[in-house]
């Protein structure tokens, strides 16, 4: 099941897949404009039940800016997932999304994988 959302200049497409795994496919900008909606997705997604047993994979594949509201999204999703004990695998592989990440440390405390394929080999380790 996949559903599509657009939130100003980020699109949002959800995708179930089985129960391993809920994959938010993220393209466009993540700044201070569209975060409040990704920050929303993540939210319903660890605490609504929706990754009973799942895991939650951000796939940042088609993300052409990530700005420090994004960032901080990103640092939220840990801590609730940590709370909720929900995985989290975040797909990154441009500079424009790992460079951040790494400058601010949250690719020490996020799991960062290459493709969305790895990341849900990866559930349940």
């Amino acid at each position: 099941m996949s559903e599509d959302r657009s939130t100003g200049g980020l699109n949002i497409v959800v995708e179930s897949v089985g129960q391993r795994a809920v994959v938010l496919h993220l393209a466009g900008e993540l700044d201070m404009v569209t975060a409040p909606g990704f920050a929303e997705h993540v939210q319903q997604h660890v605490t609504g039940g929706d990754t009973d047993g799942a895991s939650l994979v951000l796939d940042l594949s088609g993300v052409t800016f990530l700005g420090s509201a994004g960032l901080a999204v990103l640092a939220e999703a840990r801590n609730l997932a940590v709370a909720s004990a929900v995985q989290v695998r975040v797909v990154a592989v441009s500079r424009t999304v790992l460079r951040p990440m790494e400058v601010t440390g949250l690719d020490k405390v996020l799991t960062v994988v290459p493709d969305v394929a790895t990341a849900i080999e990866q559930v349940g380790e």
